[in-house]
């Protein structure tokens, strides 16, 4: 974001004090990075302000009170290399955080892949939470190759004394597209990512949603021995937390939210063929992601031109970044099909609470429903919606987010705050994961 400051007298004032003085007033996520200081603000003849003719801001480090570390070694410099190529600034220092300079979950997902195209070696995803810093990375990459996490758990952003929030992945398996919104709901909430088992090497999915919410729920009590819980996501990640929150109340613990982003109520046939369910998965995929193909045109060709030409959409449209090729997609299309055929196959049943929609003011599916999204004769509690700008594909993603965040943080605050004992027991776990490597 860049600031155009237009002052009524003669300031003196540095970039860090502007800064700060933003800070008080505004969350950090809406702090700009540039500031431009104009003599006036270019208007149009119905007195607007003329934002194309504003002067344009080169891409640069943003200003910080962190000192800019240079490379120390060829390591570091090519890893320096890849960030100033996929965030388009510089110059960028080894200890600087990639999500501070503007990086995102694409942005990620782009940069392991290139690590792994040109440094032939595959980082594990979560590996950026652990520490989004060259620094960091480069430490990894010194090291042997290590095997893959076997837990799901990500601390997206595990500072803070509110109660956490676990947030399970989309179909895919990937947490990334909850990086902004959990940077968005401020540091004083702890966000929790749960990711797919098969999407790191040597691990084999999960082919039904319940036996996902039984090993996600074993990985969340590592942090939350006991409820209240709160639990969310994005997609068929909504379906999964809510298999979740089913598993709970049956074990006699609490679930203080359940909140869906934008999921529907799973839909499917068992019967199908494979070819059939291919099939069936392909105009799913093409319809719920708003993607301009048609399927009828795709039914001819071979699967890896039907797949070459999703992704060539998915990349138009921002879904995926353009250095996931086909051979590198492979893994990300069977884990789709895995969730897709997981959740076709999920068996609902009668939830004894309440479920906290949020839906996307724009629909892509075709697929007529009610406004509960089929949800409202699956909870006992009742559903309550809220609308949030963007469609499906792109309501977790900025400029989005930021109104998702807060419809969300507004959704945590009726929550009962946390009582003495979840400071105490929950806490205490909180702290021996951060300090475990």
């Amino acid at each position: 974001m860049v600031a155009y400051i237009v002052a009524e007298r003669d300031l003196a004032l540095t970039t860090n004090e502007l800064r700060d003085f933003l800070k008080e007033k505004i969350p950090d996520y809406m702090v700009p990075s540039a500031y431009l200081l104009l003599d006036k603000l270019p208007l149009m003849v119905n007195g607007k302000v003329d934002r194309g003719a504003l002067p344009t801001v080169d891409r640069v480090r943003p200003e910080s009170e962190r000192a800019l570390v240079v490379p120390r070694d060829a390591l570091e410099l090519q890893l320096t290399g890849l960030w100033e190529e996929i965030l388009g600034i510089g110059p960028i220092g080894v200890t600087d955080n990639f999500f501070e300079l503007g990086g995102h979950s694409l942005a990620a997902v782009r940069l392991f892949a290139l690590i792994e195209n040109r440094m032939g070696r595959r980082l594990p995803l979560a590996a950026v939470f652990q520490g989004a810093t060259i620094e960091h990375l480069a430490a990894l990459l010194r090291q042997p190759a290590q095997p893959a996490p076997q837990s799901s758990l990500v601390a997206i952003q595990p500072e803070g004394d509110e109660r956490p929030l676990f947030l399970i992945h989309p179909a895919g398996g990937q947490v990334f597209p909850y990086v902004h919104l959990a940077h968005c709901l401020g540091p004083d909430q702890p966000c929790y990512g749960l990711q797919a088992r098969g999407l790191e090497e040597g691990q084999d999915p999960h082919t039904r949603i319940e036996d996902m919410a039984a090993y996600y729920i074993e990985a969340l009590q590592a942090v939350q021995p006991k409820g209240p819980y709160c639990l969310g996501g994005w997609s068929m990640g909504g379906t999964v937390a809510f298999e979740m929150a089913q598993q709970l109340h049956a074990r006699g613990q609490k679930v203080a939210l359940l909140v869906l982003l934008d999921s529907r109520v799973p839909t499917g046939d068992e019967t199908l063929t494979e070819q059939e369910f291919e099939s069936t998965l392909l105009v799913d995929v093409i319809r719920y992601f708003g993607l301009a193909l048609d399927p009828a045109d795709l039914s001819h060709l071979p699967k890896d031109e039907v797949l070459s030409l999703v992704l060539e959409q998915a990349e138009k449209a921002g879904l995926v970044p353009q250095e996931i090729g086909v051979s590198q997609a492979h893994r990300f299309v069977e884990l789709c099909k895995a969730d897709f055929r997981a959740t076709r196959n999920y068996l609902m049943h009668r939830y004894p609470g309440r479920i906290t929609l949020l839906k996307a003011a724009e629909d892509f599916s075709k697929t007529p429903t009610d406004s509960t999204l089929g949800w409202g004769e699956w909870a006992a509690g009742g559903v309550e919606v809220h609308v949030v700008p963007g469609n499906h594909a792109n309501m977790v993603y900025t400029p989005h987010v930021e109104v998702l965040a807060e419809k969300l943080r507004i959704c945590l605050g009726q929550v009962q705050p946390a009582d003495e004992w979840f400071s105490n027991a929950v806490n205490p776990a909180i702290s021996m994961m951060k300090n475990t490597p």
